[in-house]
């Protein structure tokens, strides 16, 4: 049987024919010049054979006899440069197999694709899958109603979801240029993430589900941190840290309008350390909590110390054995406790 109907001649059909003499259990012959896909007869001795039970023609190049020929058998392949057959595809029934191109100038619908097409194979202006694909595709346009890919797929455009509602990736997604997203936000569920470079933020980073409390980049130079909607500190261009006031004109200020507390908490001492920089304590006020004391460091020594009964120690860190609330001790000689008062006496005659 021909391809879809007995072979005829038209006005709209060109061929040629190609003859070969096979020798003793020869069963692939080349066909000189080559031939399309589903358009050639082969003749053995005259007779024609069928293709799929006599002959296979799936390469464009070789014919291979499925039952050996004989010594001296003619062999004719006509070959058909173009036709004109309506049912040459059969629509359903049996498989078809294209071993060359095929070159769909318009659409191409199909319920399940499995293979690969190339753009070397095949060049489509638009493919529509309505169940399922499997393999490669290349093309200017590509629908899909569902896309499955067993292998890496690549675009070398752009890749652009109008109506995806999740992206689901099982490895990882990397985008080499960026990820821009114009809505909706980026919402990351679980695992760490980790950016090798710079994150860019326009105003600020909000707590999910505590849109009250945030850090901000509310002008340029300048990072604050909120919290219940209410500014809690500030770090400003000119390296000033502001609690309670968003212009300090200190290196740290802190402002309440009815009372300012700084508290240092600690089980053993706490301090308030002054310093210059060749003497990172050449001055101290530490507050001793094992003894309720509060001492005063100068020059990097105690000068002086109030103890937990209130007294004023100054030459001693306790007590010498008197009630006095002022208590001075000197050991050796050359200091002195002097009460010294200057004025000016005028008597008039």
């Amino acid at each position: 049987m021909a391809i879809g109907r007995p072979v005829s001649l038209t006005s709209s059909i060109a061929s040629k024919v190609v003859s070969a003499v096979s020798t003793a259990g020869q069963t692939v012959f080349t066909v000189s010049g080559g031939y399309y896909i589903n358009q050639i007869s082969v003749f053995r001795n005259g007779i024609r054979l069928s293709q799929g039970k006599d002959y296979t023609a799936s390469d464009g190049s070789t014919v291979t006899l499925l039952s050996a020929a004989n010594d001296g058998d003619n062999i004719e392949f006509q070959v058909f440069d173009s036709f004109q057959v309506a049912d040459a595809i059969t629509s359903s029934g049996t498989d078809q197999v294209l071993s060359s191109n095929l070159d769909v100038q318009g659409n191409l619908t199909a319920v399940t694709h499995i293979g690969n097409a190339t753009g070397t194979a095949a060049t489509f202006t638009t493919i529509t899958v309505n169940d399922q694909i499997s393999g490669n595709i290349t093309g200017t346009a590509a629908t899909f109603t569902t896309g499955t890919f067993s292998g890496p797929v690549s675009v070398g455009g752009t890749l652009t979801y109008e109506d995806a509602t999740n992206v689901d990736s099982v490895g990882l997604v990397t985008a080499r240029t960026g990820v821009r997203v114009t809505a909706g936000g980026l919402v990351v569920t679980a695992g760490v993430s980790t950016f090798s470079a710079d994150i860019s933020i326009a105003d600020k980073i909000v707590h999910t589900g505590d849109t009250n409390t945030a850090i901000r980049f509310p002008a340029n130079d300048t990072f604050t941190v909120e919290t219940g909607g209410v500014e809690a500190f500030r770090v400003t261009g000119n390296q000033r840290i502001g609690i309670g006031t968003d212009d300090p004109l200190r290196q740290l200020e802190v402002y309440d309008s009815t009372n300012a507390i700084i508290n240092l908490k600690s089980d053993t001492q706490s301090s308030v350390i002054f310093s210059d920089p060749a003497d990172t304590n050449i001055g101290m006020l530490l507050y001793e909590h094992s003894s309720d004391s509060m001492q005063f460091r100068v020059n990097d020594a105690e000068r002086a110390r109030i103890d937990s009964s209130g007294r004023l120690l100054l030459g001693t860190i306790s007590n010498v054995g008197s009630s006095s609330i002022l208590q001075v001790r000197e050991d050796g000689f050359g200091r002195n406790l002097e009460i010294f008062r200057s004025y000016t006496k005028s008597f008039c005659c």
